[in-house]
């Protein structure tokens, strides 16, 4: 196995050397190379994601220079929607045992709220840091590329975390949101430090509190909005008795009608 990689990563760097320089933005070349990375690297960039390094090189330097890619975040983004999705449904069955099953069903906007909520993490909150940077005219060391590929990887611990969010234990889904976004979150403070202390320390502290809370809002909201549902089962038992209440008035009407027939024929 070891011999296979080694050979990709030839081939990868030699395609990558044959071209002489950077492909242009207009060029197919250039979104092919986005994807050139081996298993290795990504299994790498996902591991070291939620790991804390107190020394030596950040985490962007070390595992994802100089070659940045958007297979991994696009993996991971689609791998946390299916998670998220099918755990939340899976904690809302589990979470009706032994109440009426009739009302128990499949909520499929679910799929589409959390591909909107992690789409727009991963690709507009860091343009728009980015932007921010750009408007303050801070020397940003990583350009918009490193930044969505970090924004990207930044979620891969939350795919294990939402499988595990199916268990109907409160303390342990926020123990994982607290434990999940200050791993990763601290990852991704320490990685953006070096350009956010460009700016002043005022600014670099707040911007460097932002980042973080809109890390951990994201799991904060999967938790609020995915596996709550107790309120919507206590209203829905409370409607069949107001059925069977209006079925007994059809017996009393039918029976007046049947004594009047037999007086009109006794002459």
């Amino acid at each position: 196995m070891n011999d296979d990689d080694d050979e990709s990563d030839e081939l990868l760097n030699r395609e990558r050397g044959a071209g002489g320089g950077a492909p242009s933005f207009w060029k197919f070349s250039y979104y092919q190379s986005l994807f050139d990375v081996t298993t290795n690297d990504v299994l790498r960039r996902l591991l070291w994601s939620a790991v804390p390094q107190f020394s030596g090189s950040s985490y962007l330097e070390k595992h994802i220079r100089p070659n940045p890619d958007l297979y991994g975040p696009i993996w991971i983004g689609l791998t946390l929607v299916v998670t998220t999705s099918i755990s939340s449904n899976v904690a809302s069955y589990l979470e009706t045992a032994g109440q009426n099953k009739d009302f128990w069903h499949t909520d499929y906007t679910r799929v589409s709220f959390a591909s909107t909520a992690i789409m727009v993490y991963m690709f507009l909150v860091p343009l728009v840091l980015w932007a921010v940077l750009k408007y303050r005219q801070v020397e940003s060391r990583y350009p918009l590329l490193d930044t969505l590929c970090l924004y990207g990887y930044s979620l891969a611990v939350y795919v294990p975390i939402s499988i595990l969010w199916a268990v109907h234990l409160a303390w342990l889904r926020w123990l994982l949101v607290v434990v999940g976004a200050t791993l990763s979150g601290w990852v991704l403070v320490a990685t953006l430090w070096p350009s956010f202390r460009e700016d002043s320390r005022k600014m670099a502290v707040i911007t460097s509190a932002v980042v973080f809370a809109l890390h951990a809002l994201l799991a904060l909201g999967f938790v609020k909005y995915f596996f709550q549902h107790e309120v919507v089962h206590s209203v829905q038992a409370s409607l069949p008795p107001l059925v069977t209440a209006t079925t007994t008035i059809h017996p009393i009407s039918s029976s007046v009608t049947r004594v009047v027939v037999p007086v009109n024929n006794t002459h």
